[in-house]
């Protein structure tokens, strides 16, 4: 009996330590020179290898017995870090390691393949190291603001007229500071990071910021405030906002979709705060008074939007396109009383009624565009369904309600069609939900390949098949 309990305690051992043993894991590279362990969210960007890059930190394969591969992603789901694990064949894995060694021969001199000390001041940052993913799109929106608002801006707030006395120098400092409005960004991101989350901040701000400016003017000169107070304070904020924007983007690597809650909501707060200010002295935007009060109440709005708006990307996760939902739900609110007003009693519009509505209005259909999008991830493709959905069908309303010589029935036409193009818009998406991830298989056919491969001396690919995670 005792040598039975014996070699039972043994086989018990042993068949643990073998399950321990299978249990082991070991880190393999993603290619086949072992360059890359960890595949991080600034590769991913270039090589395309994990879907949504969005949420995307990093990535690692691991090696267990009789030949699995594990695929260990990590991703960030609003404030949460979530890790998914999948079971890759070993012709997954060089499939893997083809596309990644791919993209290393055309990054073969990229500075993260030589390994070098980070500290000495004579290191600079390789392109492929950096995520510069929206630095043409801040290029791009810093140049043509420059030359359409911030010229003209620059010109008046230095007291330069259209007579032909300052009618030259007027035109050189118009110049000067549309050229400048690419030269000093292209210069200052050459090797910084510019991030797409970053860029939408930073054009948030340039263009938010301008607004700030002539609200600043406002709430400082009142009735008094000229265009030469204006235009120079809103190019001070509009400049300043525009780098805060981008520096705030970049130390807390904020994502694209996130930024644009943060935008969306601080232009309806902005909008609410002057709105209720007409709603208080039930007045147009007129007397010194009133200017102040709207101007102070859009600034402190704007405040309160921000935070608001930080808020709501910290607690879920936004996609650019869930921000677009957001944002056209919040539209379709702010001007749903507008359309009833105008439909009910368009020659006898009460001030305080119809700003007291519409700041109501803009409210719940941010309320509705945020219950659209909760636990969802809207796709790119799913934004051009929903912005043109919508312009159409306010568009064919606007048509029908013309067709009517009514402008009572046109105001309401017009906003049913846009409601009715959003919610097909919305209808006709497919949005995933957040935290998961669908695989994409994709075929590649080569028929040279048939051609040319039997009087080849090399091997001649007839096809190929790629599968991203």
């Amino acid at each position: 009996m005792k040598t039975f309990l014996q070699f039972a305690i043994v086989t018990m051992c042993l068949v643990f330590s073998g399950m321990v043993y299978a249990q082991v894991e070991v880190q393999v590279p993603f290619d086949e020179s072992g360059k890359i362990q960890t595949l991080t969210s600034v590769q991913n960007k270039k090589i395309e290898l994990i879907d949504r890059p969005e949420s995307f930190l990093e990535a690692r394969l691991f090696s267990q017995p009789d030949s699995v591969f594990i695929l260990e992603i990590l991703r960030k789901s609003g404030s949460e870090i979530t890790r998914e694990r999948k079971v890759i064949t070993a012709a997954d894995l060089r499939a893997i390691r083809v596309r990644v060694g791919t993209y290393l021969e055309l990054y073969a001199d990229a500075d993260f393949l030589r390994p070098r000390d980070r500290e000495t001041p004579e290191y600079v940052p390789s392109s492929f190291e950096i995520d510069q993913s929206g630095r043409s799109a801040l290029l791009w929106g810093s140049t043509l603001w420059s030359l359409f608002y911030y010229g003209t801006a620059a010109t008046v707030a230095f007291g330069l007229t259209d007579d032909d006395n300052s009618a030259g120098t007027a035109a050189a400092i118009y110049l000067i500071a549309g050229g400048l409005g690419y030269v000093a960004p292209a210069l200052a991101t050459k090797n910084a990071p510019v991030s797409e989350g970053a860029v939408t901040l930073s054009l948030g701000g340039m263009f938010q910021g301008a607004i700030h400016g002539w609200l600043v003017a406002g709430l400082v000169g009142g009735d008094n405030a000229g265009q030469r107070l204006g235009f120079g304070l809103s190019l001070l904020t509009g400049v300043g906002e525009s780098v805060a924007g981008y520096v705030i983007g970049t130390k807390t690597n904020i994502e694209e979709g996130h930024a644009s809650v943060i935008n969306t909501t601080e232009f309806y707060g902005m909008a609410a705060g002057g709105l209720l200010a007409f709603a208080i002295m039930g007045e147009g935007l007129e007397g010194d008074a009133t200017i102040r009060l709207a101007s102070g109440m859009a600034l402190a709005g704007t405040v309160g939007g921000i935070f608001v708006g930080n808020a709501l990307g910290t607690a879920q996760h936004f996609t650019s396109t869930d921000a677009s939902v957001y944002a056209v739900s919040g539209l379709l609110g702010i001007t749903l009383p507008i359309a009833v007003l105008a439909a009910v009693s368009p020659n006898d519009l009460n001030v305080r009624v119809a700003t007291s509505l519409t700041v109501v209005g803009a409210v719940g259909g941010l309320v509705i565009g945020n219950e659209l999008v909760k636990g969802l991830d809207f796709r790119g493709a799913d934004g051009t369904g929903l912005v043109l959905g919508t312009l159409a069908g306010g568009l064919i309303g606007l048509g029908v309600g013309l067709l009517t010589d009514d402008p009572q029935i046109t105001a309401v036409t017009s906003w049913s069609g846009a409601a009715l193009g959003f919610g097909l818009g919305v209808a006709m998406s497919s949005p995933r939900e957040e935290g998961r991830s669908r695989g994409e298989l994709k075929f590649d056919f080569n028929p040279l390949g048939i051609l040319l491969g039997a009087r080849s001396t090399v091997p001649v690919p007839v096809g190929s098949m790629t599968y991203r995670f």
